[in-house]
């Protein structure tokens, strides 16, 4: 009856406003919606209306401003669960980093240099929070030298430094004018998934991670035939893409010195204290020797 009355309401256009009430404290009204709900108990199942559940599910999930939203399943849910998932590898790898840092901490002689000192750590007490106490342990050891990753993988690293990189990246995925196979290669460099040799090494098809470009050049080189072969460097996306590949080093050398002369370029014609500057050795890199040579000599 109350389902009948609001659904009348809602085709005749007016308004309804739900007030809590509470029960037995002799409001006529509160007294009278009691009477109707046992009413309601009382009517044929085939009769009644908008009392069996769907079995659609309803999900919640704190958005990325910290708001709680709840729905059915729609791309507002979907986008939730990404993000959830994301949170949740992205603590782990702090967490990581954290497990690393004690290990080393604790195998220290007393004394030593710390990033923090037993002491400190015991006094402060932030470790009770493990989230913020991760987070200012990552942050005071990027800061100091290191030689292995912080976490398990390079790839992770940089993927939890807030701030500094990982938004850009998502600018770049979101972006609906770039291909997507440029999209995809980014996926594949930051996820340590680029199909190069030490990825399918790491899959098992492949007998070697060495790579192959760099055997393909000491094959031919006379020096390889009397010294013996040596065992070529990782097939990793970064040593292709590098001038440590030695098939890939002119093309990886003229990329860079391209790149290089275009800021020179842009220097020179934008800034007003450079327009004066001269660039000597924009064609390309030269040995101090060499430069002496052919520029500073004739100043002299």
């Amino acid at each position: 009856m109350i389902i009948e009355r609001v659904r009348m309401r809602i085709t005749h256009g007016t308004a309804t406003f739900l007030c809590k009430v509470k029960s037995h404290r002799g409001e006529p009204l509160n007294e009278a919606a009691d009477d109707l709900a046992d009413l309601g108990r009382t009517i044929d199942p085939e009769q009644a209306v908008w009392t069996t559940r769907s079995n659609r599910m309803v999900f919640s999930w704190t958005d990325g401003q910290g708001n709680t939203r709840t729905s059915t399943w729609n791309q507002g849910v979907r986008n939730g669960v990404r993000l959830g998932a994301g949170r949740h590898r992205f603590e782990a790898r702090l967490q990581q980093g954290v497990r690393n840092w004690l290990q080393g901490w604790r195998a220290l002689p007393s004394g030593a240099d710390r990033v923090l000192s037993r002491a400190e750590t015991l006094r402060m007490g932030r470790w009770l929070n493990p989230k913020s106490w991760a987070r200012e342990i990552m942050e005071k050891l990027r800061v100091a030298p290191h030689s292995e990753p912080l976490t398990d993988t390079w790839t992770s690293d940089f993927l939890s430094r807030e701030g500094e990189g990982r938004e850009v990246i998502g600018e770049r995925l979101r972006d609906k004018t770039v291909p997507w196979q440029v999209q995809r290669r980014l996926m594949q460099a930051v996820t340590n998934s680029f199909p190069c040799g030490a990825h399918l090494y790491r899959m098992g098809l492949r007998g070697s991670n060495g790579c192959t470009l760099c055997q393909r050049v000491r094959q031919q080189r006379e020096d390889d035939h009397r010294e013996g072969r040596k065992r070529a460097d990782p097939e990793t996306l970064g040593h292709i893409q590098s001038a440590r590949c030695a098939l890939q080093a002119r093309a990886a050398t003229s990329a860079h010195h391209h790149c290089w002369q275009q800021v020179q370029r842009e220097i020179a014609a934008v800034s007003p204290e450079s327009r004066g500057w001269t660039f000597p050795t924009l064609a390309g890199e030269q040995s101090l020797q060499t430069f002496w040579k052919e520029t500073c000599r004739e100043l002299y």
